[in-house]
């Protein structure tokens, strides 16, 4: 298999965060129907996605992100492989805890998912619809910029220097690094 299989203890996690293997986990029915599809667009139930994810392995890896404090799984995120280039990945994923706590838990996790995969050499890409615009600040904030709007979708690269510039990544990581 020519797909990079990540180490994920290593790769995605800090001493607040921790990542494992998305396995069978229910988590569909942590968002509400059109929150969910603006994560994924044409599947409807966890089970649905847990066949999605046995029959394509080559092509999407997801995780579950867990809080270290507490050992509980607060959002998802998947990784596409795009096209037949090891080296570039599709960052999506959605969290359910909608608290300040779990919101700067959020960030944080995109910061690490970003920060250890370009360290590994990777291009991180992503997308979302115009009109979410919730998703749209939120990748912004985490370092993503827009280049290129198709229709209703805005596409979007991941830029070190714009994560570290944020003043979310200041506050979590310092100015170094």
């Amino acid at each position: 298999d020519s797909k990079i299989k990540f180490e994920i203890d290593a790769m995605f996690g800090d001493s607040v965060i921790s990542t494992t293997d998305f396995g069978n986990a229910e988590v569909v029915s942590k968002f509400q129907g059109d929150d969910w599809h603006l994560i994924v667009g044409d599947i409807d139930t966890n089970e649905e996605w847990v066949q999605f994810l046995k029959d394509n392995p080559h092509f999407i890896e997801s995780y579950l992100l867990i809080t270290k404090e507490d050992n509980q799984p607060f959002a998802f995120f998947y990784l596409l492989h795009e096209y037949d280039d090891k080296n570039i990945v599709s960052f999506h994923g959605g969290g359910w805890n909608n608290s300040l706590y779990y919101t700067l838990l959020h960030f944080r996790s995109a910061f690490l998912i970003a920060r250890s995969l370009t360290e590994k050499g990777i291009k991180v890409r992503t997308y979302c619809k115009s009109y979410n615009e919730k998703a749209y600040r939120f990748l912004r904030e985490v370092g993503y910029i827009k280049y290129r709007q198709v229709n209703d979708t805005i596409e979007m690269y991941f830029s070190e220097r714009k994560m570290k510039r944020s003043k979310l990544y200041q506050k979590f990581f310092g100015t170094e690094v």
